[in-house]
């Protein structure tokens, strides 16, 4: 007696290819979200990484902030920025940072984006995903400048993801985990270093000195003189 072995007909494995071909797409959108979900809260956490080392950087300058010297001025840009920039600008900040070894460099670069990290010379935006508050020398800045350093506040914001669209004021906002023009999300961190995904770029209830805001744009300066400016994406 011959015996005879079982296997599968064509009609089988086109059934099981089929189910199988369900599951993936199924499961890939799923397994995309819960991937983009990790990489937020990453953000939001390198975020609250850079605040901090802010902090520390801070107690041994007068409790001000990178780009704010011990007397309460600007840092000129120089050789102290490598040119990066003056202290106004996020990526002489930053510059600081680095240099003195508070950071790496990699906890600049959001995991929504693959840019080079800082290894020597002035610090770009090519290094750095991220906006920090926008303050000059001019008395109409008065109140971002006078929060920067370790105010432990949790009604002011100190960084956010970035502006990659273009002006806000016109709706042309965007951020790196959007691909629609006039809509922005992304990490914010504040003086307490709280940190929260935000889901718009607008209404934030902010304090920047004696002055409180209900409805802050991050990328706008507005005529309460808050925010962040609305070009902080393009320092350099």
């Amino acid at each position: 007696m011959f015996a005879f072995k079982r296997a599968f007909t064509l009609i089988e494995l086109l059934v099981v290819i089929s189910i199988i071909a369900v599951l993936v797409g199924i499961l890939l959108p799923a397994l995309g979200a819960a991937r983009r979900s990790s990489n937020q809260v990453k953000s939001s956490s390198q975020l609250r990484g850079v605040q901090q080392s802010m902090v520390v950087f801070s107690n041994s300058n007068n409790y001000y902030l990178p780009g704010i010297l011990r007397g309460g001025t600007i840092q000129p840009n120089g050789s102290a920025t490598a040119d990066s920039g003056g202290g106004e600008v996020g990526s002489a900040r930053y510059f600081i940072l680095l240099n003195g070894q508070f950071i790496a460099s990699d906890l600049l670069i959001s995991p929504a984006e693959t840019l080079a990290k800082w290894t020597s010379g002035p610090v770009t935006t090519l290094n750095h995903s991220y906006a920090v508050a926008n303050f000059t020398s001019a008395d109409a800045d008065f109140g971002r400048r006078h929060e920067w350093k370790d105010n432990a506040s949790g009604a002011v914001i100190i960084m956010s993801d970035r502006n990659a669209g273009g002006d806000a004021s016109t709706d042309q906002v965007r951020s790196v985990w959007t691909t629609r023009t006039g809509e922005w999300k992304g990490g914010v961190v504040w003086g307490d270093n709280h940190a929260e995904f935000a889901q718009t770029s607008t209404a934030f209830s902010t304090r920047y000195h004696n002055t409180s805001n209900s409805a802050d744009n991050l990328f706008v300066a507005e005529d309460t003189l808050l925010g962040f400016d609305a070009m902080n994406n393009l320092w350099d």
